[in-house]
């Protein structure tokens, strides 16, 4: 069965016990990664990671692996990862097996509308099926103010947006800085804390390390020689590939927020402070200058080739960070 992204709460608050099979799938693997482990911690068990081969050249296994019973605990969970249509008989023995108490959790990539694996999961009423589609700039912003706020985080404006520009829209990175953030600032949901810029110039990711502003807004700025620069210093420091496209992105995303309220007769000084996250006060003379360099359907293909290059990289299993570097010289370089 069918279940839409906005009851993905819903459905790990009371998952189905007669639903044997759960589906996870779309261009946004870390919410499908995040929800499969929420969904593991509600149901408690351990879990029996299959491999993927194993299970596409024997179908029956899956079902096998459900319908067994442990001899020394409680039973397991199952899950596949990466599942493609190459599973999908190994899916349609586990739905109609007589008996399955073990539920199985599939995670898979991009599953077009066609796929044989996604439309079973759809239809069958003993399985549950979530598209995991990237979340706009104010859905991250969101998610990252309730994670931190759940920690025990009473997180200004200008941190919040520092923690959000930092993680580049990756959910596993936020719930990691929210975890160690909440540790330095002895917070909890019982005792909050303050969570102030300083916070987070103190303990945030990329302390110590290459930081990941200059190369964004070298990008922004359109000056390809401080990109090649920027470049090289974060692949000094292992920082290469999918993170900086996302913190592009979310810089374009923010930058054609901006740029959509100017050209509805805003001025750019209000542009910026509607935005939300609010931007930390140091980067708007930067961020005003940016708005000036780009028009709405520059930041439209902008966006496009940047969520198009992680595609890419996604597809391909090498060279991921020269279609990262290629692709970031491109939009610095463009006049």
């Amino acid at each position: 069965m069918k279940v839409e992204p906005r009851d993905a709460e819903r459905l790990l608050a009371a998952p189905p016990a007669y639903a044997r099979l759960y589906l996870f799938h779309g261009p946004d693997e870390g919410q499908a990664r995040d929800l499969a482990q929420r969904l593991e911690a509600k149901f408690g068990l351990d879990r029996l990671d299959l491999t993927p081969a194993e299970v596409a050249a024997q179908p029956g296994w899956l079902a096998d692996e459900a319908a067994s019973v442990s001899m020394f605990g409680p039973a397991p969970c199952l899950r596949l990862v990466p599942a493609a249509d190459a599973h999908a008989p190994a899916a349609a023995l586990l739905l109609d097996a007589a008996a399955a108490g073990n539920p199985a959790i599939l995670i898979a990539g991009n599953l077009p509308a066609t796929s044989k694996l996604r439309k079973l999961a759809e239809a069958h009423p003993r399985a549950r099926a979530l598209a995991c589609y990237p979340p706009t700039a104010a859905d991250f912003a969101r998610l990252a103010r309730d994670a931190a706020r759940a920690a025990g985080l009473d997180a200004e404006p200008a941190a919040l947006s520092l923690l959000v520009n930092a993680v580049g829209g990756e959910r596993g990175l936020l719930a990691q800085e929210v975890a160690k953030l909440a540790v330095y600032l002895d917070a909890t949901p019982a005792q909050p804390k303050k969570f102030i810029p300083a916070d987070w110039y103190a303990v945030g990711a990329g302390e110590g390390a290459a930081d990941i502003d200059p190369l964004i807004d070298a990008v922004a700025a359109r000056d390809p020689a401080a990109t090649a620069q920027a470049l090289r210093a974060l692949a000094a420091d292992g920082q290469r590939g999918i993170m900086p496209l996302r913190a592009a992105a979310r810089r374009f995303a923010q930058l054609a927020e901006a740029r959509a309220a100017i050209d509805g007769g805003a001025s750019p000084d209000s542009a910026v402070a509607a935005l939300r996250p609010p931007l930390f006060w140091k980067a708007k003379p930067a961020f005003l200058a940016q708005l000036r360099a780009w028009t709405s359907p520059d930041l439209a293909r902008a966006a496009h080739e940047l969520l198009a290059t992680e595609r890419r990289i996604k597809a391909a299993s090498s060279l991921g960070d020269l279609h990262a570097d290629e692709c970031l010289l491109g939009l610095a370089g463009r006049g």
